[in-house]
Formats: structure tokens, sequence, C-alpha cells
């Protein structure tokens, strides 16, 4: 990479940085580009040259933080060959997001809780895609649970849907630990969640209707 490349790259990683800092602090509607132009002392037109537009900005941000939160996700194959362990092992590093990327994985949590979408179709779709390795992997341990004789009947991917908007629902109750930190911990919430959804969807279990298979 040459000079002029670095010094590209460099910009990039401080708007972003920037960015990052802006929503932390200000939720996504404080974050424009007049904004972070004074936050970086840059004339306005030079953050143009970068992003034309705020949706632009935000669509960026919001590609690299569900890269960064799926990479630590699948970063390493569990080291077990028991599936259902596997998914425990794979809520339990859900678990660790909050401190591990706080700020993306904020942004992911924003996207997620926020029902006014925030960009447009195509660039959501993309965004939605970075997120399938992960709900494919789980979905992949799902239908061999099935297989293995552990769990019942039922579409794979509604179980993991279940599962990762259940995990994914107990990460914000953090913002309760001021009251009682230990009842309100996602650290505890989460392995009590995953174990309590595949005791109801294990083979001695009555199966539920909406997840019956065909």
């Amino acid at each position: 990479m040459g000079k002029r490349e670095e010094n590209r790259r460099l910009r990039f990683e401080a708007i972003h940085r920037h960015s990052f800092q802006i929503i932390d602090e200000e939720g996504v509607e404080g974050l424009t580009i007049q904004r972070l132009a004074r936050e970086m002392s840059w004339a306005l037109g030079a953050v143009y040259r970068y992003y034309p537009s705020k949706e632009a900005l935000l669509a960026a941000l919001e590609h690299e933080a569900v890269g960064l939160v799926m990479d630590f996700l699948l970063r390493e194959e569990e080291t077990t060959t028991d599936p259902l362990e596997a998914i425990r092992m794979l809520a339990a590093r859900y678990a660790d997001l909050p401190e591990q990327l706080p700020q993306e994985f904020a942004l992911v949590c924003l996207m997620l809780g926020d029902p006014r979408p925030h960009l447009p179709l195509e660039e959501a779709e993309k965004v939605m895609g970075a997120v399938m390795p992960f709900l494919n992997r789980v979905a992949s341990l799902f239908r061999q649970g099935q297989e293995l004789g552990l769990l019942q009947d039922m579409e794979p991917m509604d179980a993991t849907l279940v599962y990762w908007m259940s995990v994914h629902g107990n990460t914000l109750i953090d913002k309760l630990d001021r009251f009682d930190a230990t009842l309100f911990s996602r650290k505890r919430l989460i392995p009590l969640t995953v174990d309590t959804l595949l005791k109801g969807w294990s083979r001695t279990s009555r199966q539920p209707t909406e997840l019956k298979g065909e």
C-alpha cells in the first residue's frame, strides 16, 4: 500500500472512530456531516469527499459494525462435537459483545431495536447478508440436534430466530443492573434462557405449535 492509500485509509478510520463516538453519546440523530466535521476540526467539504451524505456514512458504519460483531461470534469453531453445547457457547460469546465491541454492538442494538429504517433497502440487505453466516451456523446446529434425536422436528431457522432474539434481548437488561446487578445480569440470564429453550425443544418435551415441522 502506497503512502496515498495509507493516508486515505487512516482518514476513513478517523471518520468512523469519531462517528461511532458521536452515536455512542448522542444517538444516530446526533450524527450529521456538519457535526462530524466540527468534531474532527475538518472543513465540511473534506468530509463530503469521503461520504456524500449521512445515509452513506451510516451505511458504512453499520457494515463495519455488523462485520466486526459477526467476525467475533464466528472467529473460531466451537471446541465441542455436541451441537447443543455449541449453541450454548455461541450464546456465551454473544454475552461478551457489550464488553468486547461496545460501540459496534451498540449500533447493532440500535438497528435491531429501532423500528425506523436507517438505511435504504439495498444497503439494509447488504448488512443483513453479513448477519446470515451466524444465523446459518446456528441453524445448522439445531439441524444437527434434530438428526441426533436431541431436539424435536422443527424448522431450524425459526428456532434460530427465536434463540437469537431471546439471547439478544437479554443483552439489553444491563440497563437495569443499577437496581440489582445480580438479578439483572445478562451473564446469568442468557445461559438460563438458552437452557430453557433447549429443554422446551428437547425430544421429550411437547413440541411448540409454531415451530412444528411439516
